[in-house]
């Protein structure tokens, strides 16, 4: 588990540098969506999803709209694209509400 979880890591920061060599930046925190709290926008791991080789899960995400809005329920149950977001070795992988978790903040 841990060469997986080691893995994971590599492949997040290859996705960094993806990231970083087309817009000259890391992604932020948060994505900007106007009128958004920050609490609700969603997070640096929609940015990276194309540099991880998940164009089609990207392109299934409304970045008008907050990551818990029902638009966007593929992306936080859908385990297809998102294991790399956690470490195997994690015991709890989702929240009470069922939103998927990562392990990579």
């Amino acid at each position: 588990m841990r060469s997986k979880c080691m893995n994971n890591l590599k492949q997040l920061a290859l996705g960094l540098h993806g990231h970083n060599d087309e817009f000259y930046a890391l992604p932020t925190a948060t994505l900007y969506q106007d009128g958004l709290p920050v609490e609700k926008r969603l997070s640096w791991c929609v940015a990276v999803l194309p540099f991880l080789e998940q164009d089609q899960l990207y392109k299934t995400v409304d970045l008008q709209a907050p990551w818990d809005a029902a638009s966007n329920g593929k992306t936080r149950v859908n385990d297809d694209g998102t294991q790399i977001f956690r470490c195997p070795s994690a015991t709890v992988t989702r929240s009470e509400d069922g939103t998927a978790l990562t392990n990579y903040v």
